[in-house]
């Protein structure tokens, strides 16, 4: 007799696709299969093979026949389950917060693909807010170098922004012969500040070893240098091998060479073209000496043969002089020939290109008391005059003065001072015009024209 009929045999996956039956044939193609009486047992407990080596190399089918395989370029060194995963490509290791070398001394390339760039910039990736962009060059301690390098393809160092161990801040430009240029738009400024409040601020243009330190200030058209090519000697040029002038402060009695040669070792006294006449100095003004300035030169002469009218003198009339002597105006004198009516106002002006100017002090003397040396010690403002200075005395008077004259210089032999009409005339002093008659002094001499022919009036101050 037969044995039981045995159905048909179903194979089907647990989610019932794919299947089919009759099955006649099962190969196994990776595992173990073994047969039991009617049972059938397949093994794919092993079917993955052994993991292929190194250690912590990353697994990959590499061939049909489905064999694994590790490579020791690809690799996860840092296994931590998140964060602090660290996986290995080649020399590089990325993760963790990091891209670095996995070899000594090894060197990291960012690239870009023809003329596209390279960013490092903040994000918002991780639901941050995408504001500031901060770039760190770190060392290990601040006793090494930080240093931010330029270079091309050939050359490994064309220039570089360095910090230094001992915190010095340098930039370099190694490339022979080229410049560092600093550029600003429009009303933009390079500043040099010091970060500490109140602290001095200094620019630092220094020569290496022997070389010359130099500013060289320039645009397409103008060129001046500040050169030190000498201790303690500064000389401001006109670019190479123009004019110099040489400021020596290498002693007390060093000073200043011009471009012809000539130095000069004091402070110029003047207030006009070079005159180095020596004034004459009163030490005993307290005693009743003045400075005849009406006869000092280079203008005064020796002569009391002339006489001036003061009807002339409706409107202010100026005259030159050096002061002699340092201080303040305190005394003003005339030397009246003949006394009338009306009063006599004096002022002092300053100089501006040999042509009076602003008004510094004035005073007023009367005219009517009597003939001679007649004084004014009211002095309206203040006029501190400085030795060897020019200045203007000016004469008006204030009223109708009647026959009131002045002795004074003959015009004949006064040196001029000014414009005239013909050759034939002696300019020797100034007429302000502008005003009314018999007004005071003006704040601002006008020098509305030169006068011919008036004889200058003997005239003092006191200075103290």
């Amino acid at each position: 007799m037969s044995g039981p009929i045995v159905p048909p045999l179903e194979v089907t996956e647990v989610d019932g696709n794919p299947s089919g039956r009759p099955i006649t044939k099962i190969i196994v193609s990776n595992g173990d299969l073994s047969i039991s009486g009617r049972t059938a047992t397949i093994d794919t407990s092993g079917s993955g093979g052994s993991p292929a080596t190194p250690v912590d190399s990353v697994q990959f089918n590499s061939d049909p026949a489905g064999t694994f395989t590790g490579d020791a370029g690809f690799i996860v060194s840092t296994a931590g389950g998140g964060a602090t995963t660290v996986a290995g490509i080649g020399n590089l290791l990325v993760g963790a917060n990091k891209v670095a070398m996995n070899a000594v001394n090894g060197t990291i390339s960012l690239m870009s693909e023809g003329t596209g760039e390279i960013l490092l910039r903040s994000s918002s990736d991780a639901g941050g807010t995408f504001t500031d962009s901060i770039v760190n060059i770190m060392s290990n301690a601040n006793t090494d170098d930080a240093q931010l390098k330029f270079r091309d393809s050939a050359n490994v160092n064309n220039g570089s922004i360095t910090l230094d161990g001992s915190g010095h801040m340098i930039l370099n430009n190694n490339v022979a012969a080229k410049d560092i240029d600093l550029k600003v738009l429009t009303t933009g400024q390079v500043e040099v500040a010091n970060q500490t409040t109140d602290t001095v601020s200094v620019l630092s243009i220094m020569g290496n070893g022997t070389g010359d330190a130099r500013i060289d200030m320039q645009n397409a058209s103008k060129r001046v240098w500040v050169v030190c090519d000498e201790n303690k000697k500064l000389k401001i040029q006109g670019g190479s091998g123009g004019n110099t002038f040489i400021l020596d402060v290498s002693g007390a009695a060093t000073g200043i060479t011009f471009p012809d040669g000539t130095t000069q070792t004091t402070a110029a006294s003047g207030g006009g073209n070079e005159f180095n006449a020596e004034m004459p100095t009163p030490t005993l003004v307290n005693a009743g000496y003045v400075q005849i300035v009406s006869q000092t030169p280079p203008w005064g002469v020796c002569d009391y043969g002339g006489s001036q009218a003061v009807s002339t003198f409706a409107k202010p009339f100026a005259f030159p002089f050096l002061c002699s002597e340092s201080g303040d105006v305190s005394q003003l004198g005339i030397y009246l020939k003949t006394s009338d009516l009306a009063s006599l106002q004096i002022a002092i002006y300053s100089d501006d290109d040999g042509l009076p100017d602003s008004r510094l002090c004035y005073g007023t003397i009367d005219m009517s008391s009597g003939n001679g040396n007649l004084y004014q010690t009211s002095i309206t403002d203040t006029a501190t005059l400085v030795r060897g200075t020019q200045y203007w005395f000016s004469m008006n008077s204030d009223a109708d003065p009647g026959s009131s004259t002045l002795y004074a210089n003959k015009w004949e032999y006064i040196p001029g001072v000014a414009m005239g009409n013909d050759t034939s005339q002696n300019a020797t002093c100034f007429k302000d015009n502008a005003g009314s008659d018999y007004d005071l002094p003006a704040a601002t001499f006008t020098s509305s024209f030169s006068y011919a022919n008036i004889d200058r009036p003997y005239f003092s101050i006191k200075v103290t």
